[in-house]
């Protein structure tokens, strides 16, 4: 399998949780962003998706922070971070 897509952002659980402390043309532009992303994404039609992503604070704690952790099923229900007003979506 080729690798067909690739892409990376940061790690800012604030742009869910406190989008309106941004100025709004600085939303604007991540969130359309964001939506280019979502079409690109989309467009390379792929088979399978490798995600690689820090949500060690929302699927572990202190007292279990692996190196990595590995997922695989054909559906993730995101964590939501207690206090960042996020939802858990599929």
């Amino acid at each position: 399998m080729a690798l067909s897509f690739a892409c990376a952002l940061g790690h800012a659980p604030g742009i869910v949780a406190w989008r309106e402390a941004a100025p709004a043309e600085q939303c604007e532009r991540l969130y359309q962003a964001f939506g280019q992303l979502r079409t690109r994404l989309e467009a390379a039609r792929l088979e399978a998706l490798v995600l690689f992503t820090a949500e060690h604070w929302a699927n572990f704690f202190l007292d279990h922070i692996s190196p990595y952790c590995i997922g695989r099923a054909h559906e993730f229900a995101g964590p939501s971070s207690p206090g960042s007003r996020s939802t858990r979506r599929p």
